[in-house]
């Protein structure tokens, strides 16, 4: 395990919330560095954030390389391009009836880690997008234009998203 890592015990019951707690410091880090890496106070679309930050070489070697949980994860998103995925709907996808929104952060967290060394990204390919008080569930969108490129590469790999 690396070394700058911590295993801390957390109750079952809150481990999304600490996950989600996590992603929101990242995503409050990210948007900070951003704005001082291109000197500029305007932010750029969530779209074109999330759409244009993945070429297309590492999105190939995700789809190669990355674990079974990931390839599904993509391209059920991708077929869902623009379409806001409910967590619960992509784990049952992914990890069949009886998954909850939450078995996905193992695979999201395992890819997280990924993402950041091997390709040095601080996004996924697609948005999370946090519980609201009229939502209380994670829900992820993968946009349109990543999208194409992702379900292009699949059919050049030929995978299927069962």
């Amino acid at each position: 395990m690396d070394e700058n890592m911590v295993m801390v015990p957390v109750p079952r019951h809150l481990v999304i919330d600490v996950y989600r707690f996590i992603a929101s410091m990242v995503e409050s880090k990210v948007e900070v560095m951003d704005g001082e890496q291109n000197g500029s106070a305007e932010e750029p679309s969530e779209q074109w954030r999330y759409s244009y930050s993945w070429s297309e070489d590492d999105l190939r070697h995700t789809l190669e390389n990355g674990t079974r949980a990931i390839k599904l994860i993509l391209l059920y998103l991708a077929k869902h391009a623009d379409q806001e995925v409910p967590g619960k709907v992509l784990a049952k996808h992914v990890y069949g009836p009886d998954a909850t929104g939450q078995n996905l952060g193992g695979a999201l967290g395992s890819f997280t880690k990924t993402m950041e060394k091997l390709y040095g990204r601080q996004k996924w390919p697609f948005k999370p997008i946090p519980p609201s008080d009229d939502k209380p569930y994670w829900k992820y969108v993968m946009y349109s234009d990543t999208a194409e490129k992702v379900l292009r590469l699949a059919d050049e790999l030929r995978l299927t998203a069962e």
